[in-house]
């Protein structure tokens, strides 16, 4: 499998397990603590920082060859252990989150020890899924070394974004002024007070503070563009390619105007509460990737910042493609329209359309799959369910949504029967169950099977779920299954039974909690 493909994966799951644990756990409690507790945020996002620089420029720049990685070579002994190793190693680190965040006292001993054992963890954790998505050659000398770079790289793009806070004053005026114009399409009211740096729209202005300024964005632009121009020189046109930079800045400059203004429309429009909230928090970031993902794709294919366009024959179609496109493509369609939720997110037929969508490019390979089933799918997915089930009772309400609506609730049901089954079994099950074992995973029978395969892709299955532990026995028995059956079917249906029994429970019980 392509390299690039594969970093795109390892991006993603690493993506999936931040969030997991940025939702679990509040800052709250360890601010309050004082001291250097009360320094979390800056150190979070200077790890974050120094974690995606070292990541990205130890992938572009430290590749060696690995004929165990997108060659179909190789038995994957070593990727197995690395990714049994990273299990281990993120469960330890969510234990170690656990510990630092997650309590009101601060652990006993110096909080710079607890802190830096808390970014070791996690940077263990990131480096061994790295090894087993991408293989165990970028732990090469080359390649280490380039992740020292790379997180030097990080680092200063922290900097630079700090710097560019301190130039938030002279630039606030136009800031103001074009997310002004902005909201002055639409609306006849607005309320700017120049000296204060307030902006809204009748009774709703908010405070344009400057780390909320949108200038870390344009510092960490300032250093990612310019690695993957250096990443990819041989395929760039000098000068022409230079323009990448200025284009992206300016991108995400307006990106944060733009995310300013949205702000401000979903504050006055639709919920306050909203706006400062869950949406304040995660759009921002959803709109810079989408920005820098955008530049780099257009600066990677337009003609005229490559040196030559590469000959559409040569495009071959990756074969994990089917399998994990549109589990992505949920997972990021439900972090964008998270950050509508109040806490039901009605915008969630939105992750059916865009998941159905990626399917629907993909038919011709699901239709040459054997979707045959038998009595032993359904039976399976409702034992699993009324275990998953056991630890409730109709009397237990822990949170019921007033504000339902027959539509959410039809896409609800589908989204939960049916569109979720298919995209987690088609890349839990039936990719990486066995890509664990080969890492040319299509020559792999659906009935093989080893003990680290199973284990390991219900292991990850489960961490994407609220109740890990509940979750991984699930997946461990929809894995069975496909191994006794030979048909990825019978694992689609089983857990489409099980998913479709939890939505009759939560529709009778009004047990929402499994929803939301």
């Amino acid at each position: 499998m392509p390299r690039a493909t594969l970093g795109v994966v390892a991006a993603g799951l690493l993506c999936a397990e931040y969030i997991l644990v940025a939702q679990a756990f509040d800052l709250d409690p360890a601010l309050a603590r004082g001291g250097l507790w009360s320094q979390l945020i800056p150190l979070r996002q200077l790890g974050l920082f120094v974690a995606l620089g070292a990541a990205g420029t130890g992938i572009a720049l430290g590749r060696a060859a690995d004929p165990g990685v997108g060659s179909g070579g190789g038995s994957g002994v070593g990727v197995r252990t690395l990714l049994l190793g990273h299990v281990c190693a993120y469960l330890s680190f969510v234990a170690l989150t656990w510990i630092v965040l997650g309590r009101d006292d601060a652990p006993p001993g110096p909080p710079s020890l607890w802190l830096a054992a808390w970014g070791l963890g996690g940077l263990c954790s990131s480096a061994l899924l790295l090894g087993a998505v991408l293989g165990p050659s970028i732990f090469t000398l080359r390649s280490l070394g380039a992740c020292v770079v790379g997180a030097g790289v990080g680092a200063a793009g922290f900097v630079v974004g700090e710097v560019a806070q301190a130039g938030w004053l002279p630039l606030a005026a136009a800031t103001l002024a074009i997310t002004r114009v902005v909201l002055e399409l639409g609306f006849s009211n607005v309320v700017v007070d120049r000296e204060r740096y307030y902006l809204g729209v009748d009774d709703f202005v908010v405070e344009i503070a400057p780390a909320c300024g949108g200038y870390e964005g344009v510092g960490l632009v300032a250093v990612l563009i310019p690695t993957f121009l250096l990443a990819y020189r041989k395929r760039f046109r000098f000068p022409h390619a230079l323009l990448l930079l200025p284009v992206g800045a300016i991108a995400v400059w307006l990106g944060n105007v733009a995310r300013i203004a949205t702000l401000i429309v979903v504050g006055a429009l639709y919920d306050a509460d909203l706006a400062v909230g869950a949406f304040h928090s995660k759009i921002g970031w959803v709109f810079f990737t989408a920005i820098t993902l955008g530049v780099a794709v257009l600066g990677y294919n337009a003609r005229f910042f490559v040196r030559e366009r590469v000959a559409a024959s040569s495009d071959v179609e990756n074969p994990a493609s089917p399998y994990l496109l549109p589990l992505l493509a949920l997972m990021g369609t439900a972090l964008v329209t998270s950050t509508f939720a109040d806490p039901i997110d009605h915008l969630y037929a939105a992750r059916i359309v865009v998941a159905g969508g990626v399917m629907l490019v993909f038919h011709r390979v699901y239709r040459a799959m054997d979707w045959s089933i038998s009595w032993r799918g359904p039976a399976l997915g409702l034992v699993v369910a009324l275990a998953w089930l056991a630890p409730f009772s109709p009397a237990e309400r822990p949170l019921v949504a007033e504000t339902v609506s027959t539509p959410w609730l039809v896409a609800r049901v589908l989204g939960s029967a049916l569109v979720v089954p298919l995209c987690e079994e088609l890349a839990f099950r039936g990719y990486l169950l066995r890509r664990l074992q080969n890492a040319d995973f299509t020559s792999v029978s659906p009935r093989a099977w080893t003990w680290l395969a199973l284990l390991a892709s219900s292991l990850v299955f489960g961490v994407l779920h609220g109740r890990w532990l509940a979750a991984s026995l699930a997946g461990l028995a929809y894995a069975i299954l496909l191994v006794r059956t030979g048909r990825l079917g019978e694992a689609v249906v089983a857990h489409a039974v099980t998913n479709a029994s939890i939505a009759l429970w939560v529709l009778t019980t009004g047990d929402w909690s499994h929803w939301l």
